[in-house]
């Protein structure tokens, strides 16, 4: 028995002993010699990391800790960087990718910071540059095979921030205190992914380079999408935000996203507005002294966004906003205005 017990426990030493090895060779310098230079090469960008580590057992861990992506080469911008996230955490199950699937438990991004810049000549630090140029010369960006199985049972970004600001239209926006959750999960054939997630936005703020037109308003959404391998087409399925108290729903779909032009198709509606809920978006300091002036009635409001979508090229916009059955009181006069109509 004894024996038997001691051939068993052979191969789980070799494994374990191989693991050790493998962990030994791949020390931490080795580990950013592998991965700087791909990232810099594939997105014509110098990339930074202050550390990383890698975990075998019971799967593969990695873990990258103060990453920073910069501007594309050779251009400046306001800000010193494009992205930056304080540490990133990838965990994928081992004994699946025997059966040639890849299942990842988690990806947690931690204060994960873009910052997208446009210049007023219309430069932009978002821009693919020559990466990926040179990938779609090489024919990576022609429609790919069907893939393997994937499933990515957890994505997290914790704290997150995006600032946007378009100099050569004078648009800004921002977010802050993003928290997403994310996941992602292959059909057997490999052909399509099914995505499902959760936005939560602390505050989320519009405006120009001078004031805010609304500031500091929460949002939250929930997401359903499905991506045609295949076809490079993201659908949106099921999308519904809430911006404050005005509800907005997103339907449509964006092809060719492997290229460098996208062509979008999507449209946004906010069913059940009211002047109510649209006021309430209004930041506090433009409704100073309106204290004593009410106001109601049916608001729609749609908004199509269509047509190709590049480095150089920006889709139509069309965007409808209409009002019925408007009311407005001031606590001065002894009738209410009515019958107040927008189109």
């Amino acid at each position: 028995m004894k024996r038997w017990m001691m051939f068993l426990a052979i191969p789980a030493a070799l494994v374990l002993l191989g693991a050790l090895a493998v962990k030994l060779y791949f020390t931490e310098e080795r580990l950013k010699a592998l991965i700087v230079p791909g990232i810099e090469s594939s997105t014509n960008r110098k990339a930074e990391l202050g550390g990383v580590s890698l975990s075998l057992f019971p799967s593969i861990g990695i873990t990258v800790e103060n990453f920073r992506l910069s501007n594309p080469a050779g251009t400046e911008f306001p800000n010193p960087y494009f992205l930056s996230l304080k540490s990133l955490f990838i965990d994928v199950r081992l004994f699946p990718l025997f059966s040639k699937r890849l299942e990842i438990d988690n990806i947690i991004l931690d204060e994960p910071v873009l910052y997208m810049d446009v210049m007023p000549d219309g430069k932009k630090n978002y821009s693919s540059g020559g990466g990926a140029r040179a990938a779609s010369e090489s024919g990576q960006g022609t429609p790919a095979s069907p893939m393997g199985a994937l499933l990515l049972s957890n994505m997290e970004i914790a704290n997150g921030r995006i600032e946007s600001y378009n100099r050569k239209v004078d648009s800004r926006w921002s977010i802050e205190g993003l928290k997403q959750t994310l996941r992602i999960e292959s059909t057997p054939e490999g052909n399509a992914l099914s995505l499902s997630g959760a936005s939560d936005i602390q505050k989320f703020s519009y405006g120009t380079g001078s004031s805010w037109y609304i500031e500091g308003i929460p949002l939250t959404a929930s997401e359903r999408l499905s991506y045609s391998i295949p076809d490079d087409r993201l659908e949106f399925t099921d999308v519904a935000a809430k911006l404050k108290d005005v509800p907005l729903k997103v339907s449509g779909s964006v092809q060719d996203l492997r290229q460098e032009t996208m062509m979008m198709d999507l449209a946004v509606e906010s069913p059940e507005l009211t002047v109510e809920r649209l006021l309430s978006l209004l930041p506090a300091g433009m409704m100073k002294g309106a204290g004593d002036v009410a106001a109601s009635g049916n608001v729609s409001f749609t908004m199509k966004v269509a047509g190709p979508f590049s480095d150089d090229l920006n889709p139509g916009v069309n965007a409808l906003f209409t009002m019925s059955g408007g009311t407005i009181r001031y606590k001065s006069l002894t009738k209410s205005i009515t019958g107040v109509a927008l189109d």
